[in-house]
């Protein structure tokens, strides 16, 4: 039976890939698609991208210099690499019909194996050992190619359970693409101040006076004790002494209050 025919449209040098020391291994095959015209969001096809097996070997090494697991790395490139073809010169790789397709107007949470490791290493506190260790999970988990998307879940879940807190519910958002997408983490709260904060108290002061008052509370800030109204008012008094017209001023609004009363 004869081969069928490849219809090769674009044919490109080879890209030299290499990583960061916090990029994550899964990044080897993103970065060599996007040298040859990925655009990030289009699906490959990898077996419609051919190369020879000189640059198939030099992707397989950048990767297994990052995860130790050989069989995982060999899974991924077999999966997700580029396909071998003995006829292709040297530092060349095809472009067959079809290794791109489009999805614009699909919609869809689910996260790539580099969003789900970006997503981990913003919120969560790890340093370059566990960024590498996590990494490679799940590249492993990745590469595996599960017929049921629910044996990935239970994968992960099991070598990351109990190792940096992350909680099942967002594991099934990468795995099952359940629930709403993944937002960065709420790690704290911010209580701010206010140029009209410091008019309330000193009503007297320009409005560069009263930033000036807010600046100065910044650097003094004592954690301990907070920031209230009063503070605002002792630094702008500290800063800005009322004159004796301000004070008569504040005695005649109070009488004033007063009468009306």
């Amino acid at each position: 039976m004869a081969e069928p025919e490849r219809k090769v449209v674009a044919v490109v040098d080879a890209p030299e890939i290499s990583l960061t020391e916090m990029e994550p291994v899964g990044d080897v095959l993103l970065k060599f698609y996007r040298a040859l015209g990925w655009n990030g969001d289009d699906e490959v096809e990898p077996t419609k991208v051919r190369t020879t097996r000189a640059v198939f070997d030099r992707l397989y090494a950048v990767m297994a210099e990052r995860c130790p697991d050989a069989a995982a790395v060999g899974l991924a490139l077999v999966n997700k690499g580029p396909g071998v073809d003995d006829d292709i010169p040297p530092e060349t790789v095809w472009l067959l019909e079809g290794w791109l397709t489009a999805t614009t107007g699909k919609e869809s949470n689910k996260l790539t194996a580099r969003e789900f490791y970006d997503y981990l290493v913003e919120n969560y506190n790890l340093d370059g050992a566990a960024c590498r260790l996590i990494d490679n999970i799940i590249c492993y988990v990745d590469s595996q190619d599960f017929a049921d998307e629910r044996d990935a879940h239970r994968s992960l879940w099991s070598l990351l359970d109990g190792a940096i807190g992350v909680t099942e519910q967002e594991i099934e958002i990468y795995t099952l693409s359940r629930g709403e997408p993944m937002k960065k983490r709420k790690r704290e709260i911010c209580i701010g101040w206010s140029v009209e904060d410091v008019l309330e108290v000193r009503p007297d002061l320009t409005d560069e006076q009263a930033m000036e008052v807010l600046e100065n509370v910044e650097e003094n800030h004592d954690a301990g004790a907070g920031i209230c109204w009063d503070t605002l008012e002792f630094w702008a008094d500290r800063m800005f002494p009322p004159t004796d017209d301000d004070q008569f001023d504040d005695e005649q609004s109070d009488e004033t209050g007063e009468l009306n009363d």
